[in-house]
């Protein structure tokens, strides 16, 4: 089970060693990722061959707990935007785009709809590049989010928020700055 946390990625298996099937195994491929899952003073072993190099035996009940803690303890509402760690944040950002082309293989949206012009006062603040509303939108192949042709698509992560949410009859535009990362 993969354990994607916003400051630590985890991954739980069943221990091997363990006869009585109590013991989990929690690898990570960072130190400081199983210290701030179990603590600083969790007993954690180096296996510098193995695919993950920092591992730890836990009890099934403790891991629940703790699993339990964070679930109670999260604060966050855009999981994205709470990842601190840059590169854990990037390797997250590429699962979501992964996760996102999977779901629209599947599922795919419903075509999006042009932005009614009661609603064009919005859109100049999130238009970048010159592009303005009367862009057509389109998904962009780096975020898989709703954005605008022509934008500039190294830097568009589009406005992370949910096409229901946004009050323009589901049409999301880029912007080229965002606040978090």
């Amino acid at each position: 089970m993969w354990l994607c946390m916003n400051n630590a990625f985890l991954s739980v298996v069943k221990d091997r060693t363990d006869p009585t099937d109590r013991t989990l195994l929690v690898r990570a491929r960072r130190k400081a990722h199983l210290k701030r899952f179990l603590g600083r003073s969790a007993k954690i072993d180096e296996t510098p061959h193995g695919d993950y190099r920092w591992r730890a035996r836990v009890s099934r009940d403790k891991l629940s707990w703790i699993m339990d803690w964070h679930c109670q303890n999260l604060s966050y509402d855009n999981f994205k935007n709470s990842v601190q760690e840059k590169e854990l944040h990037d390797m997250y950002l590429t699962w979501w785009s992964d996760h996102n082309k999977y779901q629209e293989k599947v599922t795919p949206r419903p075509p999006m709809k042009a932005a009614s012009s009661r609603y064009a006062h919005m859109l100049r603040p999130f238009a970048t590049n010159g592009i303005d509303e009367q862009d057509d939108p389109t998904v962009c192949p780096n975020s898989g989010l709703p954005c605008i042709k022509g934008c500039d698509r190294k830097e568009c992560l589009g406005l992370n928020v949910p096409l229901n949410e946004w009050p323009m009859d589901g049409v999301v535009v880029a912007r080229s700055e965002r606040t978090g990362s």
